[in-house]
C-alpha cells in the first residue's frame, strides 16, 4: 500500500470511529417551550354585563306585554295587564298599548273626576294620543251620565260605553278606516281612571275582547 493510500485509509478509519462515537451519545433532554416574552399568556377579557331591562316608557323600546305583565298607569300606583302580545309603554301622560296588526289600540290615563265634564277632556286627550278622529265628544259627554254597560274589575265596577255610527253621526276613524271606540271609567281609591280602546272594523273586531280584559285587569295600588 502506498503512503497516499494509507493516509486516506487512516482518515476514513478516523471518521468512522467519530461517527460511531456520535451514535453512542445519550439523547439530549427536550427544552421546554416558552413564549416570546417569557411570561404567561394574558387572561381573556371579562364578559360584559347584559344590558339593563328596558323601562318601557316609550313605544320605541318595543316592550311586549305577557300574561303576567303589570304596567303602571302613568302618574298613579294603578296597574293593568295590557293585551298579551301587544307593544306597550308607560308614557308621561298615558299608558298605551298597540296590537301587532296596528289596527287596534288602547290608552289609559287619569281623569280629574267622575263627572262628565271632567271625563270629557281626558277622553279627548286619549283620542288624540291614539290618532282617533270622528268621535263627537259633546254627544258622548251627554251619554256619560249613565253607563251603557258595567263590568267587574276585581270587585270594582267599570263603566263602559261604545261609540260607533249607531250612537252618533258616522263611525269614528282609526288608521284611515271605520272603527269602533270603547270608553271605560273606573274609580280605584281616590283615583279616577279612564280608558279608550279602538278597533278597526271588521278587520280587528276580535281585538275588542282583549281590550275589555285589559280594562277589567285594572287594580289600585297598595
Amino acid at each position: 500500500m502506498s503512503q497516499r493510500t494509507y493516509l486516506f485509509a487512516a482518515l476514513l478509519a478516523s471518521l468512522a470511529l467519530g461517527h460511531s462515537a456520535c451514535r453512542r451519545r445519550p439523547p439530549m433532554a427536550p427544552v421546554a417551550a416558552s413564549s416570546a416574552s417569557g411570561s404567561a399568556a394574558p387572561a381573556p377579557p371579562p364578559v360584559p354585563a347584559p344590558p339593563p331591562p328596558p323601562k318601557c316608557e316609550a313605544m320605541g323600546e318595543k316592550c311586549a306585554s305577557a300574561a303576567d305583565t303589570r304596567a303602571t298607569v302613568a302618574g298613579t300606583a294603578v296597574t293593568m295587564t295590557p293585551p298579551p302580545g301587544w307593544t306597550y309603554a308607560k308614557e308621561a301622560t298615558a299608558t298605551v298599548a298597540v296590537a301587532p296588526s296596528g289596527l287596534a289600540s288602547l290608552a289609559v290615563a287619569v281623569a280629574a273626576g267622575e263627572e262628565a265634564a271632567k271625563l270629557a277632556p281626558a277622553i279627548e286627550s286619549l283620542l288624540t294620543r291614539l290618532a282617533v278622529s270622528g268621535v263627537v265628544v259633546p254627544t258622548l259627554q251627554k251619554r256619560l251620565a249613565k253607563a251603557q254597560d258595567t263590568q267587574d274589575a276585581g270587585g270594582t265596577p267599570v263603566k263602559i260605553w261604545e261609540v260607533d255610527k249607531t250612537r252618533q253621526k258616522g263611525d269614528p276613524s282609526f288608521a284611515g278606516k271605520p272603527a269602533t271606540v270603547l270608553v271605560a271609567v273606573t274609580k280605584l281609591g281616590d283615583t279616577v281612571v279612564v280608558a279608550v280602546g279602538v278597533v278597526v272594523k271588521p278587520d280587528a273586531e276580535a281585538e275588542a275582547g282583549p281590550i275589555l280584559t285589559a280594562v277589567t285587569s285594572l287594580r289600585g295600588g297598595t
